[in-house]
């Protein structure tokens, strides 16, 4: 679960709903007035994230024992897929019925993903749970920032929305050994059903802010709503078909060159309509920003999606460990967002310069996974230099999402959001669907020269961006 913002709606002013100035400035996240939904939005955030950790962790055992790891690729990335349509959707909805809805839908929908997914007999209803677990997620995180919106003023929202991206850490520390163990000694199906029990204090925790939610007034759905809702409808689909289509062709499908054909004419012809005019010249300003975040979706999916699996087919790691890499994202995902934060970075570098940076030390540290998958280097050292390019993820992320919300009018913030969001996810797909085709046609014998034909292309872009970096700057 990913804590982006709605793109589509206007947080309610502070105090609008008996909130806000009736507190004293000494009121926190935590005081009696806020403890409630600052419980209930970190449980869920948490259960969210180990949710995502856990899943990539087991991923390659599941598929082995369902015996379909050449659709590792398609269904890794099926809850993405659906989570981009999902927050588009929910965004809108969120502005017509408010919070209580979205959410409590959002939180059924996962509970009976994650529920299928630990019972599923084949790698199709696998499939199936992935994508309904994308939109479960995708409506817990925009209904949560919008309760966290009506619910808290203005000067606590910020505060609770950092702490989102903090409840990331324990899961990323510890829910990768977690699912890892739990799967190795209880079987994978448990660490599907397991997590399901912190639902019931989650529910707890979210009745008291979800009676106090406000509802909104009953209206039509705007031209603006459909249309961008159709747009991430088409898009996602392509995504679908694209990820698809090259596991399948290389499998050997000749259909799938037809999906294949159709899905990258229409995410081609539809992705002009959505990202902005100027995204593929990486013009000044936010086409740049989306532009690049493109390619930086793409280089970091090559280099860390296909790690787990790399480490469990081709050198044997057990499912306990698997999941390190995972671990070693987020901790240092969060050292390099809080070095870019710094005003010693922001005050001496332009975020082009710094996300330059950001782009050569990801590949640098891409040398170990590459060694590692090609049998000269070991895992300790493959996950120290992983750690190199986390870090690099996390001065560009940081940057280019500071620097989007600077460059954007204050009513093109939410449609520029959007757009990178769409750009991040088509990054990711691109990347998926490479290494998908890659293990779908040696998925009879992996061998580390496929993988290392993935990290390379992850290595390529990443010293391609670092290039033309220096486009989001205002000027060179």
């Amino acid at each position: 679960m990913t804590t982006t913002a709605s793109a589509t709606r206007s947080p309610a002013e502070p105090g609008a709903h008996g909130e806000g100035p009736t507190r004293s400035a000494g009121d926190g996240i935590l005081s009696p007035a806020y403890r409630s939904v600052t419980v209930a939005a970190l449980a869920l955030v948490t259960l969210g994230a180990y949710e995502n950790r856990a899943t990539t962790t087991i991923l390659p055992t599941v598929l082995a024992d369902l015996h379909a790891i050449q659709w590792f690729g398609i269904v890794a990335g099926a809850s993405a897929i659906t989570y981009l349509v999902a927050t588009t959707v929910a965004g809108a909805w969120a502005d017509h019925v408010g919070a209580r809805r979205v959410l409590l839908t959002g939180l059924g929908l996962f509970v009976v993903a994650q529920v299928a997914s630990g019972l599923a007999p084949t790698s199709g209803v696998l499939l199936g749970a992935r994508a309904l677990s994308g939109i479960g997620e995708g409506g817990l995180d925009v209904s949560l920032i919008v309760l966290v919106a009506d619910l808290m003023p203005d000067r606590l929202r910020a505060k609770l929305y950092a702490a989102f991206a903090t409840a990331w850490i324990l899961p990323s520390l510890v829910g990768p050994a977690i699912a890892g163990a739990v799967a190795q000694w209880l079987g994978w199906r448990a660490a599907f059903l397991l997590p399901l029990i912190l639902v019931a204090g989650a529910t707890a925790a979210l009745c008291p802010p979800l009676r106090r939610a406000p509802g909104r007034e009953v209206r039509p759905w705007t031209s603006t709503e459909w249309s961008t809702s159709r747009a991430a409808l088409v898009v996602a689909t392509a995504m679908a078909g694209v990820t698809w289509g090259v596991a399948a062709a290389a499998s050997g499908s000749r259909w799938a060159l037809l999906v294949l054909a159709l899905s990258v004419g229409a995410l081609v012809f539809r992705l002009a309509r959505v990202l902005p005019v100027g995204s593929a010249r990486l013009s000044r300003g936010a086409p740049a920003i989306v532009g690049i975040t493109v390619l930086v979706a793409t280089a970091f999916q090559s280099l860390g999606a296909y790690l787990p699996l790399l480490m469990a087919a081709v050198h044997h790691v057990g499912p306990t460990l698997t999941g390190i890499s995972l671990t070693v994202t987020g901790i240092f995902w969060a050292l390099g967002s809080n070095i870019a934060s710094r005003d010693a970075v922001r005050g001496g570098f332009s975020p082009g310069r710094v996300v330059g940076l950001g782009m050569v030390v990801m590949a640098i540290g891409s040398t170990g996974p590459l060694l590692y998958a090609l049998g000269y280097a070991g895992l300790a050292v493959a996950m120290a230099t992983w750690a190199v390019s986390a870090v690099g993820m996390g001065l560009v992320n940081n940057t280019l999402s500071v620097e989007l919300v600077r460059v954007s009018a204050a009513d093109e913030r939410g449609r520029t959001t959007a757009a990178r969001t769409v750009g991040a996810a088509v990054g990711s797909g691109a990347a998926t669907a490479y290494g998908g085709a890659l293990v779908a046609g040696h998925a009879a014998h992996l061998t580390g020269p496929v993988f290392a034909l993935v990290i390379a292309l992850g290595t390529v872009v990443a010293l391609a961006t670092a290039l033309v970096a220096h486009r989001i700057d205002d000027r060179d």
